[in-house]
């Protein structure tokens, strides 16, 4: 089916597995009890823009017709009861994105620091999905658009 698709610099493996199970029907299962830890050198900021990246890629393919819109819309819905409440919470009051991903971070490097990783994992994953939801607004053209699509 042609391989990677150059455009995408993020998700390329994503992509392509939706296209092998689009056409060719290759079925794909999630295995929730496979742990994985992947831990690349990076920089703060460049991790940081991997959620950007991605929820930007799936409104694209989704406005494509790719993938179900129901792929966004997980990207809300989909998350815990307080990650859902902090999306609300900057989408309310925008002017509290900036502390509140300061006071998000800095709260994970404290729980790392003290030895508390799984806390500190679970404060970056809501703060990675919050940053999910933003690149998906951005690219669905604003909030009402992204409130809509996940609505």
């Amino acid at each position: 089916i042609g391989g990677f698709d150059l455009h995408y610099t993020r998700q390329e493996d994503v992509e392509l597995a939706h296209r092998l199970q689009r056409e060719r029907n290759v079925q794909f299962t999630f295995a929730p009890a496979t742990a994985v830890t992947h831990r690349p050198l990076r920089t703060f900021e460049s991790w940081a823009r991997v959620p950007l990246a991605y929820g930007a890629l799936d409104v694209e393919r989704a406005q494509r017709g790719d993938v179900s819109w129901e792929l966004v819309r997980h990207g809300y819905v989909g998350r815990n009861t307080l990650t859902r409440l902090l999306a609300r919470i900057e989408w309310a009051a925008p002017f509290l994105t900036a502390p509140l991903r300061a006071t998000l971070k800095a709260t994970a490097i404290t729980l790392h620091t003290l030895g508390l990783t799984k806390p500190a994992c679970a404060v970056l994953s809501a703060l990675y999905n919050l940053m999910y939801l933003e690149g998906a607004k951005t690219a669905i053209g604003g909030l009402k658009a992204l409130r809509e699509a996940v609505a």
